[in-house]
């Protein structure tokens, strides 16, 4: 079985000042048209488009933001939140988007159990 994806993609950015910038970006990609296993879904190139705003100190910057991503499981578009600190150490700048993380941990706390009714 063969299946062709293609996809393009981009991103623009625009410096309001020396410490805040904006960021949009997208990626459309074509769907294969045939339904492969749950393993390889996850390496098939999909949609997606969102946005982030930056915020630039000396040795850390912190970007915030939304993508929407479509999800090929459930054939519908998912949302996830953009929280992405970078540290800049010696030259060299570490970055990790903890956005999905965060979603996650929001959507699986269920808290205390409610209080027992009265009949």
């Amino acid at each position: 079985m063969n299946a062709v994806v293609f996809s393009v993609g981009g991103s623009l950015s625009y410096s309001l000042n020396n410490q805040l910038s904006l960021t949009a970006f997208g990626r459309y990609a074509t769907t294969p048209g045939v339904i492969f296993s749950p393993a390889v879904m996850s390496m098939i190139s999909t949609s997606r488009f969102g946005g982030y705003a930056t915020y630039d100190f000396d040795y850390f910057s912190l970007s915030g933001g939304v993508r929407r991503e479509f999800n090929p499981y459930t054939n519908n578009w998912d949302t996830y939140p953009i929280i992405m600190p970078t540290f800049k150490i010696g030259g060299a700048e570490i970055s990790i988007d903890v956005g999905p993380a965060v979603k996650n941990a929001i959507q699986n706390h269920q808290g205390p159990p409610p209080p027992p009714q009265r009949k």
